[in-house]
């Protein structure tokens, strides 16, 4: 009796160390300090998941694979715990981890250890902390540093609980000017205006910004300086403003002042070539939130000689594509009265962007149609107001 007795402790025993061997809810066997910790990650996993499916943040919006990784890899039961495991990067001992392929958190013993001793009043506040760790975790795996994976796990977080966010295009473009030399350096009619700045021998960029409402009625922003320099709640460091401009051969980061309190910024944009259209935005860079205003386009043009002056208008070369459409209605004489459509389609060459589109009407009866081509003419010079 007594060797079937040791015999089922036996068992019982083996069945046990299994069981915390597997890991689990109670991972780690430590007893109720360490089912707080188990406690804390389901909380957390549970709380990320309707964050993660909602989530409108410009990284996950952009990226939507970064969403599916999110969803794959913070579930409590997605989570690889391993409570009794030591893992090491760069020397330095872990709480977390990852793996890239197939994508993978993983919860080591220092977590369980750290969080053991939380009290039930300390839990939602411990969640949260957890949920900043799991996600800097899950930013890895889609190739983010330290440094990235911390400002986006914070970003996260903050555009969850919409607090503390930058807008992005709230900030429209006003009117411009570019100057060099005391005369207009863009094909804008600027001359007067340069007249009343700065004689340069840089190419300055004065620019006047409209302020959207999300901006403007949040306390801590309300003008374009603010927006460019006040450090939010959501952000890891103090944010930084460039100018960034593109064409279809280049691209440019420009630095930019902003004056405290203003809604205007000038910026030097000798680095962008004459006679090329570009398209320019001011970004934020330096926090993660990469908030952007609206674009607009520059094209800065080659001084003309005195007496040489163009004037208010502007030559640049454009192709035109012209669509016809003909069908016809038969008379009752028999004969066939035809009817033509041609609509144009006027195109820059270098932005290869629909300026105009015109529908031109030759014969207003139409029965039906026949058929319809496309044809496509260059016209080298087209003036354009």
């Amino acid at each position: 009796m007594n060797s079937i007795k040791n015999l089922l402790i036996t068992i019982l025993f083996l069945n046990t160390t299994l069981v915390f061997a597997r890991g689990g809810d109670d991972v780690g066997n430590g007893g109720f300090a360490y089912k707080q910790s188990v406690n804390i990650l389901k909380m957390a996993a549970d709380g990320l998941e309707e964050k993660i499916t909602g989530s409108i943040l410009k990284d996950i919006v952009d990226y939507p694979e970064r969403r599916i990784i999110l969803q794959d890899t913070l579930g409590y039961g997605d989570l690889d715990k391993l409570s009794k495991k030591n893992q090491y990067r760069g020397g330095r001992k872990l709480a977390m981890n990852y793996i890239v392929s197939p994508p993978t958190v993983i919860v080591l013993k220092p977590y369980f250890e750290a969080f053991a001793g939380k009290t039930d009043t300390e839990l939602e506040d411990a969640a949260l902390e957890v949920q900043k760790r799991l996600l800097h975790e899950a930013a890895h795996i889609w190739g983010y540093n330290e440094d990235d994976s911390e400002k986006f796990a914070i970003a996260f977080l903050a555009s969850a609980r919409g607090e503390d966010t930058r807008p992005t295009n709230d900030i429209s473009i006003g009117d411009f000017c570019s100057c060099l030399k005391g005369k207009s350096d863009d094909i804008g009619a600027c001359d007067n205006f340069c007249r009343t700045v700065p004689v340069s021998e840089q190419p300055i960029l004065y620019v006047n910004t409209i302020i959207g409402a999300a901006t403007a009625l949040n306390s801590k922003l309300g003008n374009l300086y603010n927006w460019c320099n006040v450090q939010l709640g959501s952000d890891v460091t103090t944010p930084q403003c460039v100018l960034k401009a593109t064409s279809d051969t280049d691209a440019f980061d420009l630095a930019v002042i902003v004056k405290p309190g203003s809604n205007s910024f000038v910026a030097n944009v000798s680095q962008l070539k004459k006679d090329r259209t570009y398209i320019l935005k001011l970004v934020e860079v330096k926090t993660g939130s990469a908030a952007q205003t609206k674009e607009f386009q520059l094209r800065r043009r080659t001084q003309t000689i005195p007496g040489d002056e163009l004037g208010p208008l502007k030559i640049t070369p454009i192709s035109q594509y012209a669509c016809i459409t003909y069908g016809g209605e038969w008379t009752p004489m028999g004969m066939l009265s035809e009817t033509v459509f041609r609509e144009s389609f006027i195109i820059l060459l270098e932005m290869k962007r629909l300026l105009q589109c015109r529908l031109q009407a030759v014969d207003i009866q139409q029965s039906f149609v026949m058929t319809s081509n496309c044809i496509r003419g260059m016209i080298l010079l087209c003036i354009l107001v």
